[in-house]
């Protein structure tokens, strides 16, 4: 040794013993958690919270799949050594807000697997969200789920969402060349997914919806059921949770009908059997279920007894991801117990990625060994493989879906399987791709057909504009209107159109709500700007209605409407109108809606008082195509985000206020706008059909209009 080197061991060990003490104990400790790494011994129970009915019309025996699931990795010695126990909370007839929080507030509960219902997810994945802690439903499958916690990488789930589901249901029905059928949904989260895209994949599919009828607890089962069957549907598909769906079933068999009863997965339960013993002979419907080649089902049967009800694959899975992302975050610390902990989400998304060897949902204790030792595998889980959105999380991939019928077997009467396949056999309908070279659905490429040869309208030479702005809701759960009215007026003023020449109509209470944890605040994107602020609001509350809206469209001034349009033969016009919609009208929070031919009647008494050069009328609202399907007037362009028999939908969730800042249409309207003010009125219509989600955005009137490749800056810039 170098006589420099012997000086400086000599300085550590005599002249800086405690220096010299804190390297050995380090070492020791470095050796201690290096050993009980590789040893994998013995040590803390890792709990995981299952927020689930456990009793009630909606329990799904969630306790025998998941206790059958934890004894498998107990017995292979747990998780590294620690035993997992299952936490239970039963959310039949329960706060679940305060069992949730009752998670949240325990330092070892890091895993929840729930809720059941999607309304559910949406009064608690946000706190789950904020406090960094993992959610995982095998049942919510609410659409707008997806929208809500896209990225957020604390809120999974081991099923599709219903978008799937009702893909499914009504490729099945057109199998069987059914033309016509009608929707009854459930008032919530998770009845609205089927309302809002029965109408799109019917129009891909060539089927006519006749009726869509909501209902919920205070509703008159019997009414609901008369409009469901008037149009005479052959089927009414109705998603509903158990106790409805037994009502449903005996209202229908009073009834002296042809029509049938399709049923979604809600139904599925013990309870409807019990409750309607033989005269559930017949039923069918559509659940998620396990994958037909995985086994699962057969050995849930060796196991328990009996064939497992069809969310036990999605329960297993949900179990089955939570141990992996345990064993990830446990094998980091104890390798490495100084290193920078791994977010649970990312812990998550890893496992759920895997490249390494494949393995199957009964190999739980393997894919724990091999994250154990810095491999992820990639698993087939019971319901398929797990593989989720790689952009957005929360959704699988694939999910397989069972077509059920109630019947007696032998002495066993049950839900018995008809027919099981991959949700990727519907895949192909309705899906709206990415446009690359002009690539529409069937449905698209015909509208845009249409559109080559509008009829040229002349024209006075444009000399002004102005722009009116109606947002017609009130209240909190509205709130994505009124910050699209705001975000309209927004580009607006930021294309250099000034206050005077626009008009605006809005209740404008949304600042000022209760709810609203930000007062005097309206936002359009997550922490977005307020764009309250700064606007000049013309017409607000009682005074926006539909006689005030006449007059200002046609110029008349009274003690009512002081600030109307003054426009002529030489101006422009934009009118931007806001709403939830139903089929025909536009509902007013204060007075009569505006229906389809009250719009069609101003505008065409417009275009006689020259009150326009050219008219550019774009409304955001569920079944648009209907509000402005009367519309004819030359120079008159209807322009909407769905057509009349489709819902339009949220798109912006902010999780910390609980609610929807926008509309996908308008979003996506203003964003092209924004990205290219010069974009002309066809491009515009082609970027908003390819990237505008689960409607048909259309054009309505363009060939009276005149040249749909003007400029779309001809109604936006002064």
């Amino acid at each position: 040794m170098h006589n420099k080197n012997k000086k400086i061991m000599f300085d550590l060990i005599i002249k800086k013993p405690l220096i010299c003490i804190f390297i050995l104990l380090m070492l020791l400790a470095g050796m201690s958690v290096f050993m009980s790494g590789c040893r994998n011994e013995g040590g803390k129970t890792l709990k995981i919270g299952v927020l689930m009915p456990l009793t009630g019309p909606d329990a799904m025996e969630s306790e025998k799949t998941l206790d059958w699931a934890m004894g498998k990795v107990n017995s292979g010695g747990g998780i590294g050594g620690s035993p997992v126990e299952l936490v239970y909370r039963d959310t039949n007839n329960q706060d679940i807000n305060l069992q949730a929080q009752e998670f949240i507030n325990d330092p070892d509960i890091n895993i929840v697997i729930g809720p059941y219902r999607s309304a559910d997810v949406f009064l608690v994945a946000p706190l789950f969200i904020e406090n960094r802690k993992i959610l995982i439903s095998p049942t919510a499958t609410a659409g707008e789920i997806t929208r809500g916690f896209a990225g957020q990488g604390y809120f999974w789930r081991t099923v599709q969402s219903d978008v799937a589901q009702i893909r499914c249901i009504l490729a099945e029905l057109a199998s069987r060349n059914v033309k016509k059928f009608s929707l009854v949904y459930v008032d919530t989260s998770y009845g609205q997914t089927f309302y809002q895209w029965a109408g799109f994949f019917a129009t891909e599919l060539g089927m006519e919806l006749t009726n869509m009828v909501s209902y919920d607890e205070t509703s008159d089962l019997d009414a609901v059921m008369d409009v469901a069957l008037s149009g005479d549907p052959e089927y009414i598909v109705t998603a509903a949770y158990a106790d409805a769906a037994v009502k449903f079933k005996c209202i229908l068999d009073s009834r002296k009908t042809s029509a049938r009863l399709f049923f979604t997965d809600g139904a599925e339960t013990p309870f409807v059997l019990s409750e309607l013993g033989t005269q559930a002979e017949g039923i069918e419907l559509m659940t998620p279920a396990a994958d037909p080649d995985s086994g699962f089902e057969k050995a849930f049967e060796e196991e328990i007894g009996y064939m497992p009800f069809d969310t036990a694959a999605a329960h297993y899975d949900a179990f089955l991801l939570a141990v992996c992302t345990l064993a990830r975050q446990k094998s980091i610390k104890s390798l490495n117990p100084f290193r920078h902990r791994e977010s649970l989400a990312d812990s998550l998304r890893i496992v759920s990625s895997g490249t390494d060897k494949e393995l199957n949902w009964d190999q739980i204790n393997e894919a724990v060994g091999m994250i154990f030792d810095k491999k992820i595998p990639h698993i087939a889980g019971a319901s398929g493989h797990i593989e989720f959105d790689k952009k957005n999380g929360v959704d699988p991939i694939q999910t397989f879906y069972s077509l059920n019928r109630v019947e007696t077997r032998g002495d066993v009467f049950d839900f018995w399987t008809i027919r099981r396949f991959s949700s990727d056999e519907t895949a192909n309908v309705g899906l709206l791709q990415e446009q690359t070279s002009a690539v529409f659905t069937q449905a698209g490429k015909q509208a845009l057909a249409l559109q080559q040869d509008t009829a040229l309208v002349t024209t006075e030479e444009r000399k002004d504009l102005w722009a009116v702005i109606v947002c017609t809701s009130t209240g909190w759960k509205n709130y994505r209107h009124q910050a699209d009215a705001l975000a309209m007026y927004n580009l607006l003023k930021k294309n250099g159109v000034s206050d005077d020449r626009i008009i605006f109509l809005t209740e404008d209470d949304m600042p000022w709500l209760k709810e609203n944890p930000l007062k005097g605040n309206v936002h359009h994107k997550v922490k977005g700007p307020n764009l309250r602020k700064s606007a000049e609001i013309d017409y607000t509350g009682s005074a926006v209605n539909i006689n005030n809206l006449k007059n200002i469209l046609l110029g008349i001034t009274d003690a009512n409407t002081p600030v109307v349009l003054d426009s002529n033969k030489n101006s422009n016009v934009f009118l931007y109108m806001v709403d939830h919609g139903a089929v025909g009208k536009m509902p007013f929070f204060n007075g009569e809606p505006l229906l389809s031919e009250n719009l069609a009647s101003i505008v065409s008494e417009m275009n006689e008082k020259e009150k326009y050069r050219q008219m550019f009328i774009m409304v955001e609202a569920c079944f648009g195509e209907s509000i402005g399907q009367n519309i004819n007037s030359p120079g008159a362009l209807f322009f909407t985000g769905a057509s009349k028999s489709e819902a339009s939908f949220g798109a912006v969730y902010d999780s910390k206020i609980k609610q929807w800042l926008a509309d996908d249409f308008t979003a996506n309207v203003i964003n092209s706008i924004s990205a290219d003010p010069e974009i002309s009125i066809k491009d515009l219509y082609m970027q908003a059909y390819s990237s505008v989600v689960g409607s048909h955005v259309q054009l309505v009137n363009y060939k009276n209009f005149g040249n749909v490749d003007a400029p779309v800056s001809d109604f936006i810039m002064p």
